[in-house]
């Protein structure tokens, strides 16, 4: 992917498919991205996306359809998109603890990282994890229709699988970052 920038913004991104092409305000706020081969892919096109005062989108028009977003009062939280009452519910530090739309029952996280600890779905599915001292995801554990799946990462907190059980089936692998081996 090629990206071309004019005023310190992305201007336009292309590959050998498709590229997409981007319009700011006077504020660098993206007010369009017009994918070229997929409408499906377009933010804004036909109908700029406006913001409030904060910055918060209040306005977008996505494929054929326009969201409108509402903030709770003197905030810039989400309380819901297209007027579906209190959709998002949050935390004292402004953390999303449930999200309707998403199907999202609760939401913790860890209090030493703010990072995001277990979800739950009110299918019943879950998801949790936890962290090492630098922030790093090391251990996911996920439930999905009564299926456990236990992920331990070993290296960045990424999808490594460095050791992955599923049921009874466990499946190892090993990653290594080469430069640490000849420290």
């Amino acid at each position: 992917m090629v990206l071309s920038y004019f005023r310190r913004r992305i201007h336009a991104a292309t590959n050998l498919n498709y590229n997409y092409t981007f319009k700011y305000d006077n504020l660098n706020q993206l007010q369009v991205a017009d994918h070229s081969s997929n409408v499906n892919g377009d933010i804004g096109v036909g109908e700029e996306m406006r913001y409030d005062a904060n910055g918060n989108i209040t306005k977008m028009k996505v494929n054929t359809a326009t969201k409108t977003y509402a903030y709770y009062t003197n905030t810039n939280k989400v309380q819901n998109v297209d007027g579906s009452g209190n959709d998002y519910v949050y935390d004292a530090i402004g953390n999303i603890t449930q999200s309707i739309p998403k199907s999202i029952n609760a939401l913790t996280y860890d209090p030493f990282v703010n990072r995001t600890k277990t979800i739950s779905m009110s299918s019943g599915n879950s998801m949790n994890m936890s962290y090492d001292g630098t922030e790093r995801r090391v251990y996911r554990k996920d439930i999905v229709s009564g299926v456990t799946t236990e992920v331990l990462c070993l290296h960045d907190g990424n999808e490594c699988d460095s050791w992955r059980k599923t049921s009874q089936v466990i499946r190892q692998n090993m990653y290594m970052d080469l430069p640490e081996l000849f420290l």
